[in-house]
């Protein structure tokens, strides 16, 4: 037997022996077939070429194409329809969600362990401060005022528009009181002249209500991680540089809490400011935490400041 290509073979039985096998069900493969993208596995039907198609973290349903999205647990692949659902406000997944008060979706997953009290979220925010202060050294010892909102009052809180949904938002303010008292004679003429000023200084952390605890302890880091940079280094303003040690603050207490899977967003994140900023100081971070300390003083003391 010659083939079509050159090949000899003595037999039927050598020919057939020489043909390539359905890398799924073995059978032998002698008429049309389907080949991988690599050209590496060959397929008999579409039916067996679908059992290697990627599974919807949704419906579990395997399709042939979809959408590959970047939320809190990291990168999940969604068919076509599932990836049109609304997404959930805290985990950045879609899914068949309840809608909020304010117009937030939240997924049923979520919904388990949401923390909607403002007294649990605050006692939350407190139980972070405390550990940044124990384990990473990141204290202030000033007052912060802890605010829970919705989402309509935070986005008014913003001061420019951000990517995404904001969780979370640090705000310091500092005004300059200035009083001025005089004397003056029996005739009128002022003999004295008195000037007081008064620096006043408040800080407060905004958070939304109905978080996942895991994802309240982080953005809560995140928010502290905040207070601390403007308390240590004041005059640093790149905000690529303010949020990208903001969210390897929050990925350290990730990590203390034992949810280190949470860091994957950060990384694959592909924001500049926040995904970029990230990997820049966890660059820098990776050759010591003493290099990272040395940065952000050089970095504060060439700053102009706000």
């Amino acid at each position: 037997m010659k083939t079509s290509d050159g090949k000899i073979f003595c037999s039927e039985k050598c020919y057939q022996a020489s043909l390539p096998l359905c890398s799924v069900c073995q059978k032998m493969l002698s008429g049309s077939f389907f080949r991988s993208k690599d050209g590496k596995n060959l397929y008999c039907s579409e039916k067996c070429l679908s059992t290697t198609w990627p599974s919807c973290s949704l419906c579990k349903k395997k399709v042939k194409e979809g959408t590959m999205l970047i939320g809190a647990g990291g990168k999940n692949f969604f068919c076509g329809k599932c990836a049109e659902l609304p997404r959930c406000f805290c985990c950045d997944m879609p899914a068949k969600c309840a809608k909020l008060k304010d117009g937030r979706f939240i997924c049923p997953e979520c919904a388990k362990t949401a923390v909607m009290e403002e007294q649990d979220i605050i006692a939350i925010i407190k139980e972070v401060r405390l550990k940044m202060n124990e384990k990473l050294s990141m204290s202030t010892d000033h007052q912060i005022e802890y605010k829970v909102v919705d989402f309509v009052e935070l986005s008014k809180l913003v001061p420019e528009k951000q990517e995404g949904i904001e969780l979370g938002l640090f705000r310091f303010e500092e005004t300059n009181e200035k009083t001025i008292s005089t004397k003056s004679t029996i005739a009128g003429d002022t003999i004295t002249k008195v000037e007081d000023e008064k620096i006043s200084r408040k800080y407060a952390i905004y958070v939304l209500y109905g978080m996942t605890k895991d994802k309240l302890i982080e953005v809560a880091a995140h928010e502290l991680a905040h207070d601390w940079m403007k308390a240590s280094y004041p005059r640093i303003a790149d905000l690529k540089v303010k949020e990208g040690f903001a969210e390897y603050a929050a990925s350290k207490v990730n990590a203390l809490y034992g949810r280190e899977s949470m860091n994957g967003r950060m990384q694959d994140n592909p924001s500049d400011i926040y995904g970029g900023g990230y990997r820049f100081i966890a660059g820098i971070a990776k050759k010591g935490e003493d290099n990272l300390k040395a940065f952000l003083e050089k970095y504060n003391k060439d700053s102009p400041g706000n």
